[in-house]
C-alpha cells in the first residue's frame, strides 16, 4: 500500500504549476496566487457589470392612450408608427437592419374579466397550438408567461421565431401585457430582461382596493384568501366589487359581487333568470336555476351557463337574498377548462357571504312612489316641449374611436302623437336602429329595434294599445320568441325613456324606480335612477340601474338637454363632441 502525505505534496504542486504556467520560479507563490485570484474576480465583476448594462432599463415612458408607464431597455428606439413598441435592430455589414429585437407594451380595457391565456390568444399574441406557460408577475399582478412559435417572412423566406408574452387580467377586465420578440433564439438574458420589464411597469389611474375597504364599501363580508385582488366598479357610487385570483399556474377566475334590490312582484329567481337571458340569449323556459336556503335562512339561487362561457359571457350567476333590500348578484368569469375549481371558489364565497354595515335601498316604497309620479308626469304631457319637429346628430368620442348617434322626433301630422328614429354607428358600422311611434299620452306605442349581439342578429318589436297589454316579439337569427305582459302604473315605454333621464337631471330628487321594457327580457323590468353629485363641469349625473344589471351606467346632462354630454358604461366613456345645449 502506498501512503501519500497531502501536506507535503500540495505546496510542491502549487509551486510546480506556477513554474509551468509562468516560466518563473517565484519566491512568493502565495502573493502571486492572490494576484491571480484578484484578476479573476475583477474579470467576473466586469463581466457581471457588462451583463447588467446590457439589460439596464431606460427612463420611464408613458404609453399614449393607456395608463401604462414603462421603462424600455436602455438604448432601444421607440417606433414612430407604433408608440407602444420599442426596437433594437441588429445591422449587417452594410448597415441595414436585418433582424429586430422588439418589445410591445399593451393595455386593453374589457367589459368583463377574461382568462389571461384566452386573452393572449384572442389578441393574436400567441399561437394556441404551440404554447408553453408558466406563472410570473407584471406590475405587481399575478400573470402568465406564455412562449410560442410564430412565422416571420423576411425577403421571401419564412423564418420560425419565438415570441414570449407576459400577460395579466385585472379583476374587472383590464388586460396588461408585454410581447417580447428576441433574436433567433431565446437566451437566459432575454428572460432576465423580460422579468425586469414586467417588474418596472406601472399603471396610472387604475385602482386597486384593499379587501377590507372593498367589502366595507359593498356592505358584505366573506373570508378572503391570500393572493386575491380587489377592484371597485367603474362607477364608484355602485355598491359592488370585483375579486379575482389564479388557479395554480395556468389560468384565473373573477367574481363580480354587486348589491341590488327586489321590487314589489319580483323574486330572486327573476333576477338570476333575466341576467341569464341577457348574458346567454337563453329562453326563459330553458333556464332552470337551483333554489335553496342556507342555514341562516338566506335564499341562494344558482344558474350555470348551459353552453359554457366565452370571453364575454360568464360561466354562472349566483343570487343571495336575506331581505328585499339585502340582495346580491354574483357573476363568475373563468375559462371553461377551469369551471370546476372556479365554481368551487365562487360557491364558497356565496355560502359564506353575509350583509354588513348601514342599510342600502332602504326606501324602496319612496322610490316606487317617485317612479309612479314620473310616469304620470310623462302621460300628462310632461317634457313635450323638448320634443317635436327636430332632428339632431351627436358624435361621442371614446378611446377606441367615435360613436355617431342620430336622433329625430317629430309630431305625427294628425297631432295624435310622435314618431322617432335613433341610429348608432361605431366608426361607420351600424350598431343599433330604433324606430318608434308614441301616442300623445306616451301610453300606446309601437317600436322596432335591430342590433347584433353575441354574433347573432336580433330584431325586437313591441306594440301596445292604450292601457292594454304589451305584445313583444324577439327574433334571434330568424328564431322568433313571442311574449305578452301587463305593465304597472310606473311603466315608461322605451321611446319616452330620454324624458325620464332628463327629468331626473333637471329636477334632482331621491331615487326613483320605474319599470320599462328591456330588449331581450320577456316582461317589464325595474330600473332605479339616482341623481349623483355634479361633475367638475357642473353637469348633473344620473345613475341608471336595472335590478338584474346593477352595475348600471352614468349619463351627465346639462339643463334642458335630453341627450347626455357624456356617458360611462363599464370601462368606456363616450364624450359628446357637440357641446351645444338642447332646445
Amino acid at each position: 500500500m502506498i501512503v501519500v502525505d497531502l501536506q507535503q505534496i500540495v505546496p510542491y504542486d502549487i509551486r510546480t504549476m506556477i513554474e509551468v504556467y509562468t516560466g518563473a520560479r517565484p519566491g512568493h507563490p502565495r502573493l502571486l496566487l492572490v494576484a491571480v485570484m484578484t484578476l479573476l474576480v475583477c474579470s467576473v465583476v466586469a463581466a457581471w457589470v457588462q451583463v447588467r448594462e446590457s439589460r439596464a432599463l431606460g427612463e420611464p415612458v408613458r404609453i399614449e392612450g393607456t395608463p401604462l408607464v414603462v421603462r424600455p431597455p436602455r438604448g432601444w428606439v421607440q417606433s414612430k408608427r407604433y408608440p407602444d413598441t420599442f426596437l433594437r435592430p441588429v445591422r449587417d455589414s452594410q448597415g441595414q437592419a436585418e433582424i429586430e429585437r422588439r418589445v410591445e407594451f399593451g393595455f386593453v380595457a374589457h367589459d368583463t374579466f377574461v382568462d389571461p391565456q384566452r386573452a393572449a390568444i384572442e389578441l393574436g399574441l400567441v399561437d394556441p397550438a404551440n404554447l408553453y406557460v408558466r406563472p410570473t408577475r407584471i406590475a405587481g399582478y399575478d400573470a402568465l408567461q406564455i412562449r410560442s412559435q410564430l412565422k416571420v417572412n423576411r425577403g421571401g423566406v419564412t423564418l420560425q421565431r419565438v415570441r414570449v408574452v407576459v400577460i395579466a387580467t385585472l379583476p374587472r377586465g383590464e388586460v396588461i401585457y408585454i410581447s417580447y420578440l428576441p433574436l433567433t433564439q431565446l437566451t437566459m438574458g432575454d428572460f432576465h430582461i423580460l422579468d425586469d420589464l414586467a417588474a418596472a411597469v406601472r399603471l396610472e389611474g387604475v385602482i386597486d382596493e384593499p379587501a377590507e375597504s372593498a367589502l366595507a364599501r359593498t356592505g358584505v363580508r366573506f373570508p378572503v384568501e391570500a393572493g386575491w385582488r380587489f377592484q371597485p366598479p367603474y362607477v364608484r357610487e355602485v355598491p359592488g366589487l370585483h375579486v379575482s385570483g389564479m388557479l395554480g399556474d395556468r389560468s384565473g377566475w373573477a367574481l363580480t359581487i354587486v348589491r341590488t334590490w327586489l321590487s314589489e312582484g319580483r323574486t330572486l329567481v327573476d333576477l338570476v333568470r333575466d341576467r341569464a337571458i341577457e348574458e346567454w340569449l337563453a329562453r326563459p323556459d330553458e333556464t332552470n336555476p337551483t333554489d335553496g336556503r342556507r342555514d341562516d335562512g338566506a335564499r341562494i339561487v344558482t344558474l350555470t351557463n348551459p353552453t359554457g362561457g366565452t370571453s364575454v359571457t360568464p360561466l354562472a350567476v349566483y343570487g343571495i337574498e336575506s331581505s328585499r333590500t339585502e340582495v346580491v348578484l354574483c357573476i363568475l368569469h373563468a375559462d371553461n377548462r377551469s369551471f370546476g375549481p372556479a365554481d368551487e371558489i365562487a360557491r364558497g364565497i356565496v355560502d359564506s357571504l353575509t350583509f354588513d354595515g348601514p342599510p342600502m335601498f332602504s326606501n324602496l316604497e319612496g322610490a316606487a312612489k317617485q317612479g309612479r309620479e314620473i310616469a304620470e308626469w310623462i302621460r300628462n304631457g310632461g317634457g313635450r316641449d323638448w320634443w317635436g319637429g327636430r332632428a339632431v346628430k351627436y358624435s361621442y368620442r371614446y378611446v377606441g374611436g367615435t360613436l355617431d348617434a342620430e336622433r329625430s322626433e317629430t309630431r305625427v301630422p294628425d297631432g295624435a302623437g310622435y314618431a322617432g328614429l335613433e341610429l348608432r354607428q361605431l366608426d361607420g358600422r351600424n350598431l343599433w336602429r330604433f324606430e318608434w311611434k308614441l301616442d300623445e299620452f306616451a301610453d300606446g306605442y309601437s317600436s322596432s329595434e335591430r342590433f347584433n349581439y353575441l354574433n347573432a342578429s336580433v330584431i325586437v318589436t313591441e306594440t301596445r294599445r292604450p292601457s292594454r297589454v304589451v305584445r313583444k316579439s324577439i327574433e334571434i337569427d330568424g328564431e322568433s320568441r313571442k311574449y305578452r305582459f301587463e305593465p304597472g302604473p310606473n311603466f315608461v315605454a322605451a321611446p319616452a325613456m330620454p324624458l325620464v333621464s332628463a327629468r331626473m337631471a333637471v329636477a334632482p330628487r331621491d331615487a326613483a324606480v320605474i319599470s320599462t321594457s328591456r330588449s331581450l327580457c320577456s316582461a317589464a323590468t325595474p330600473m332605479m335612477l339616482d341623481t349623483l353629485p355634479q361633475d367638475a363641469e357642473g353637469l348633473t349625473r344620473v345613475l341608471h340601474r336595472h335590478d338584474f344589471d346593477p352595475l348600471g351606467f352614468v349619463a351627465a346632462y346639462a339643463e334642458r338637454d335630453d341627450a347626455p354630454r357624456w356617458t360611462r358604461s363599464g370601462p368606456h366613456v363616450f364624450e359628446r363632441l357637440d357641446k351645444s345645449a338642447g332646445p
